[in-house]
């Protein structure tokens, strides 16, 4: 992906998340982390519409890193 294709969003943590945020901010690779997490969520819900997973999801994985 072209940095020009890059899509960003903000992530917040209000005053309560505290412990939430500190997990968080001590990881490593945040964004492998989170692109994990979409793209098992996108599964659940491709599982709970009925489809296959494979045709929902895994053409979209990569291996996590540099550069995804």
């Amino acid at each position: 992906m072209k940095k020009s294709e890059d899509k960003r969003f903000t992530l917040s943590f209000g005053k309560s998340d505290g412990e939430a945020a500190e997990w968080f901010f001590s990881r490593e690779d945040k964004g492998a982390y989170l692109k994990a997490l979409i793209l098992e969520d996108m599964a659940k819900e491709a599982e709970r519409r009925g489809e296959r997973q494979a045709q929902a999801v895994y053409p979209a994985v990569q291996p996590a890193g540099r550069g995804n």
